[in-house]
């Protein structure tokens, strides 16, 4: 899966998440905090939820830390790493 298909995947997951962030473009967001668009710490797991269910990863707490889960591009990136190790 390459990390523009994963980016416009969490950024619809946010959407449905989290309708304020529909004020805002994927290209807007996507390399900000997503703390400064006052994603709060159960938004955040809400939304980490959401992307175990839609997209199938598992967050391993060894190797999820907090500038993983930063912004859509940390996030978009860790999961494509993660699909290429699983291959």
């Amino acid at each position: 899966m390459r990390k523009e298909e994963i980016l416009q995947q969490l950024y619809g997951i946010l959407l449905r998440k989290s309708p304020a962030f529909s004020q805002y473009t994927l290209e807007q967001i996507q390399g900000e905090s997503l703390n400064s668009f006052g994603l709060d710490s159960i938004g955040l797991l809400n939304f980490m939820v959401a992307i175990e269910d839609e997209i199938g990863i598992e967050w391993d707490e060894d190797r999820t830390t907090s500038e993983t889960l930063k912004s859509l591009n940390s996030i978009a990136e860790h999961i494509e790493h993660e699909f290429e190790s699983v291959k």
